[in-house]
């Protein structure tokens, strides 16, 4: 989990355009979004995340840091579950559930298709 100045959240948080550097950043934003975002809003808003954070030329690395990050904020909302009131714990299932069923998708179908043209561009591993 990230631990970012409150300069750097303030920043974040209140210029929809400032761009997203590195996987502490990105995490920060999945976290607040998993948490804060209504249901209708929540794909976009982490879509918009991704946005601010990828180069315009995306690379291997970068498809490899949104999945890393999509991974740790779920392992670490499930980490800190059990010491939430019922309440919370609920939230953080529903944050939980949300960012699993995301990162399925944005799978699905963002990086699946990035794999399969660099397989037709550079042969297959397997």
């Amino acid at each position: 989990m990230p631990y970012l100045t409150d300069q750097r959240k303030f920043d974040i948080d209140n210029d929809p355009k400032h761009p997203l550097v590195g996987a502490g950043d990105l995490t920060y934003v999945f976290t607040r979004t998993a948490l804060d975002t209504p249901d209708g809003e929540f794909s976009d808003a982490l879509l918009d995340a991704i946005k601010r954070y990828m180069p315009r030329q995306p690379r291997y690395e970068n498809y490899a840091i949104v999945l890393g990050c999509l991974d740790s904020t779920r392992r670490e909302l499930r980490r800190r579950e059990d010491s939430q009131t019922t309440a919370r714990k609920n939230r953080i299932n529903h944050a939980w559930y949300r960012l699993t069923l995301f990162s399925e998708s944005y799978y699905k179908n963002v990086i699946a298709p990035y794999e399969n043209e660099k397989i037709k561009q550079n042969g297959d591993v397997f």
